[in-house]
């Protein structure tokens, strides 16, 4: 008789169940990216650049120049932004690299936050951060943004492994090659170095884990620093000084737009942070106090660092902390998953729990049409109203020299028969540049003597482009020549003045 020999069932084939998980686990993780570049989708699809957006484009033509001129914040952004911009220079295309940076930071959130919460938790908290308002303006916007939330992520990727892998020369150089880079791509993005120092310290590590994050850390500040004195904190010629109602707005863009949702995310953190004390307290690792702590040194240090910075040197722009959304995502879920918990015994409030968490993530995606609707095409409708009534022998006079990337930027898209003569600086319109040489108010004047109407285009978003407005038009040039025929005022404080000669 044959003798029929049957291979074992694990060497015929893979089990078909961790198949299956495997399927369900990657068709998550795709979902929540799919989400997340749904949600930039309105951001991307906007046809006008603002200010921000146009200095940027500025910035890759002149990168030597911007770096000096910036302190060197930043700039491996505008290194990525130049080598992107070589396929196209459309504004869609290059806010499609922001995107990108973020979707890999959403990626990698995923991964991290598995290992620290679980992967339910971390699903929910991935799908909480892309649906929050900051993520919506930003995740579609041609700035550094991104590429700074995608090294955060990548710095407490790094320092977890550290906590618990084996210590190799390779994995200190990579946190300290991120700690240097984060405040390079965004000098507040550096205060995510201080919330991990935090956690460090709570968590009561070994010198070994210190002689292995020291490089980094030092090498971080060191760069924070220079970052610092050589110009990269000049903001505080348009950030005012911090009020309750900056406070305010700050809390809501850092959890929900809605007041009544804010409350709710807010109190499902504060019961996270009190459960990750008791976790903390009755952890044997180190590793497993780090991971209790992380999330709440990772929300609670950059933004309080913010806030008492803001009190001495006006900063607090909610922007500058859509690096720690992430981490208050984190705790609002875990807060769901703990009540669940803690209502095992009763299926009902457990499944009443659950839907807790379903009812916080559609209501974050309405608040994002808070973010979808504000106008930021203010620039790209002033260049419309000077192209339409602009004529052969008119001037555009900018007191503010920053002004003029934005308008430059959306002059591209305009055809006049010709440019206006630009009495301010030397090089007439053409790519916006992040360095432009200015004349003196005296000496643009003195030009614009010679035309026989002079177009004012100022932003007040500037404290000096009040100073040098009230210059310009106080003037013996304006105020004996030229009498004012028209007004335009559009959003962020951007006005346009026609003068003409001898009118009226």
């Amino acid at each position: 008789m044959p003798v029929t020999t049957l291979r074992p069932p694990d060497a015929a084939c893979p089990p078909a169940r961790p198949v299956t998980r495997r399927r369900r686990r990657l068709g998550a993780e795709a979902a929540v990216l799919v989400l997340g570049a749904t949600t930039a989708i309105p951001a991307i699809a906007r046809p006008a650049l603002w200010f921000d957006e146009a200095a940027s484009i500025g910035a890759t033509h002149q990168l030597g120049l911007t770096a000096r001129e910036s302190g060197g914040t930043m700039a491996p952004y505008y290194v990525l932004l130049r080598a992107w911009s070589l396929v196209s220079s459309d504004p869609r295309w290059l806010r499609l690299l922001s995107l990108a940076l973020g979707l890999s930071a959403v990626a990698l959130f995923i991964r991290v936050s598995e290992r620290w919460v679980g992967r339910s938790v971390a699903l929910a908290s991935s799908a909480a951060l892309v649906l929050s308002y900051l993520w919506a303006q930003l995740a579609g916007e041609a700035r550094s943004y991104t590429l700074a939330l995608l090294l955060t992520v990548a710095a407490w990727d790094r320092l977890d492994r550290l906590m618990g892998g084996p210590a190799t020369g390779a994995a200190t150089l990579g946190y300290g090659v991120i700690c240097v880079l984060l405040p390079l791509t965004h000098g507040l993005a550096a205060l995510v170095v201080g919330a991990q120092v935090a956690a460090l310290l709570c968590a009561k590590v070994e010198p070994a884990v210190w002689r292995r994050v020291a490089p980094g850390v030092l090498g971080g500040t060191l760069v924070t620093v220079a970052c610092a004195v050589g110009g990269g904190s000049d903001v505080t010629d348009w950030v005012r000084p911090t009020t309750w109602s900056d406070l305010y707005r700050l809390w809501r863009h850092m959890t929900a737009v809605l007041p009544a949702l804010a409350f709710v995310v807010s109190g499902l953190a504060v019961v996270t942070i009190a459960g990750a004390r008791a976790d903390h307290r009755t952890s044997s690792t180190t590793l497993g106090r780090f991971r209790a702590v992380a999330p709440t040194a990772w929300a609670a240090v950059p933004t309080v660092g913010l806030i008492a910075l803001s009190l001495v040197h006006p900063t607090l722009v909610s922007r500058y902390l859509f690096v720690v959304v992430p981490a208050w995502a984190l705790l609002a879920m875990q807060g769901v998953a703990r009540l669940v918990r803690v209502m095992h015994a009763n299926p009902t409030k457990q499944a009443v729990t659950a839907l807790l968490a379903i009812i916080l993530l559609a209501c974050a995606a309405t608040t994002q049409a808070a973010s979808w609707s504000q106008p930021v095409d203010e620039w790209d409708r002033a260049a419309a109203v000077v192209a339409e009534g602009f004529e052969g022998a008119d001037a555009v006079l900018m007191p503010e020299r920053r002004n003029r990337m934005p308008f430059e930027a959306a002059w591209a898209d305009r055809n006049p028969p010709v440019d206006p003569t630009l009495l301010d600086f030397e090089r007439p319109l053409g790519t916006p540049r992040y360095v432009e040489s200015a004349k003196t108010s005296a000496e643009a004047l003195r030009l614009g003597s010679r035309h026989e109407r002079i177009w004012v285009v100022y932003q007040y978003v500037f404290a000096p482009s009040r100073t040098a407005y009230r210059a310009a038009v106080g003037s013996s040039t304006l105020t004996e020549d030229f009498s004012v025929v028209d007004q335009w005022t559009f959003d962020r404080e951007l006005n346009i003045v026609l003068y003409e000669r001898g009118a009226g």
